[in-house]
């Protein structure tokens, strides 16, 4: 779907808020593109989660990992 969109004309509330009018093609298009982009990212959430399922990892404990960054700060000269 390629809709060129216009620029929306800025109006204001009687607050003072800002506000947008954008013709409803155009805002049904907008829409389109957040579903679509949705859909994209649920579906690599999805294959990011069965992968994780297939190889799933051994946990260790925080200890064991916090000694491990020390002794590769040490190592490399981080502080």
């Amino acid at each position: 779907m390629s809709t060129v969109l216009q620029t929306p004309q800025a109006l204001f509330d009687e607050k003072g808020n800002h506000l947008l009018l954008v013709r409803k093609d155009e805002y049904e298009a907008l829409l389109e593109r957040v579903r679509a982009y949705e859909e994209q990212e649920d579906e690599e959430d999805w294959q990011l989660y069965q992968e994780g399922k297939e190889e799933p990892f051994t946990a260790e404990p925080l200890s064991v990992v916090l000694k491990r960054v020390k002794e590769y700060r040490e190592k490399n000269g981080i502080k």
